[in-house]
């Protein structure tokens, strides 16, 4: 919850208060004076970084997480390389538009209700 605040009060301008919220989270796992992080060096990655570290055995937010911070659709830097992947596998290809962000409405839930349309690319 605290970086979730975090994330809040950065994207209204309140850097100091989410670093403030960002050093309270780190402060529990390294000692205050090596693991403070400057107002200066504050930023959403920074956020981000913190969140996997913190909830990496709770990754069902990660999804959420990586839309929200407009990641989710992006490659990585090493995406493919080097790597080796089932001949069945696709290659990667950019979502511009970014319907890989929503999941696709369940047929029987279009079939109650008439208004819906399924979400594009689905």
């Amino acid at each position: 919850m605290l970086l979730l605040a975090a994330e809040a009060q950065y994207r209204l301008g309140e850097t100091t208060k989410a670093t403030d919220l960002l050093n309270e989270v780190r402060e529990r796992a390294f000692t205050s004076d090596t693991a403070a992080v400057a107002v200066k060096d504050m930023s959403l990655q920074k956020i981000l970084d913190e969140k996997i570290r913190e909830e990496i055995w709770e990754t069902m937010g990660r999804r959420g997480d990586l839309v929200r911070y407009g990641l989710y659709t992006e490659a990585n830097e090493d995406k493919y390389l080097g790597v080796k992947r089932a001949p069945v596998s696709a290659d990667w290809e950019y979502d511009a538009d970014g319907y890989t962000c929503v999941f696709p409405i369940p047929v029987d839930v279009l079939n109650l209700n008439k208004n819906l349309s399924q979400n594009p690319g689905y």
